[in-house]
């Protein structure tokens, strides 16, 4: 259902190169992780400018449904950010902008562009790199790397990676195939937060040739708090190239 609608098309070059980044940037969008396939966003580009929109508003949605939406929506926003970070865009990002519109998830506005950072550059190859096809079921081994690298992909994004079912201790680390996403607030804004955590590690997984599978059905952490299920596996990037995967 992810959706580009161009309000105003850029008049000048300046804001027709950003126009083009945020086009692109919403188009990495759908590449990333979600609960549910319909991919409950929209997209609004005016120039150097752009708005997430929930595109399943109304009153009649249970709040389960808008928290699940909102998760798909926030990890839609972060894969849209990494886009635009890895292409040297300079931005700023106003979260849930005005009370009185509540399906107005997020407004980007480009303020210019520069060399990206080696680590820009890195979390943008990732989206590349992250498949859904894994290479062996089961728990796996979760080298300190790795696991560092989940968790404070987690945390920047606002939200916390939790594993639950964590097993003996393996020669390169704990072994797991289940983990946690963990909003940091039971509202609007954790939920989209916890979204934007799922994207950030399933990058940072796939950095490391794991694959993050997150899970349809959300439930409660122990404060009563939206958790987003995840599987953690060994990806299968060949098997994914020849079968022309495209991800979820």
């Amino acid at each position: 259902m992810a959706t580009i609608v161009y309000v105003n098309r850029a008049a000048g070059v300046r804001h027709l190169r950003a126009e083009q980044a945020l086009a692109r940037a919403a188009g990495a969008a759908r590449r990333a992780p979600v609960l549910n396939r319909e991919r409950p966003w929209r997209w609004e580009l005016s120039g150097d400018r752009a708005e997430l929109h929930l595109a399943r508003p109304g009153p009649a949605q249970n709040r389960a449904a808008r928290a699940r939406n909102l998760v798909d929506c926030g990890s839609a926003l972060h894969h849209a950010l990494v886009a635009l970070h890895g292409a040297g865009a300079r931005l700023s990002v106003d979260r849930l902008p005005d009370p009185a519109w509540p399906d107005v998830l997020a407004s980007l506005c480009v303020d210019g562009f520069g060399p990206p950072t080696p680590a820009e550059i890195r979390a943008h190859r990732a989206i590349a790199l992250r498949v859904t096809t894994v290479a062996r079921p089961g728990p796996v081994a979760l080298p300190a790397s790795a696991l560092a690298a989940m968790g404070s992909a987690a945390a920047q994004a606002g939200a916390r990676l939790r594993l639950p079912d964590a097993g003996p201790d393996h020669p390169d680390g704990p072994a797991a195939d289940r983990a946690l996403i963990e909003a940091e607030a039971d509202s609007p804004l954790g939920w989209l937060r916890a979204g934007e955590a799922l994207s950030a590690v399933a990058l940072a997984a796939a950095d490391h040739g794991l694959a993050v599978l997150p899970d349809p059905a959300l439930l409660a952490d122990g404060r009563g708090h939206v958790a987003v299920p995840v599987e953690l596996a060994v990806a299968d990037r060949r098997s994914a190239r020849r079968t022309g995967q495209r991800v979820s």
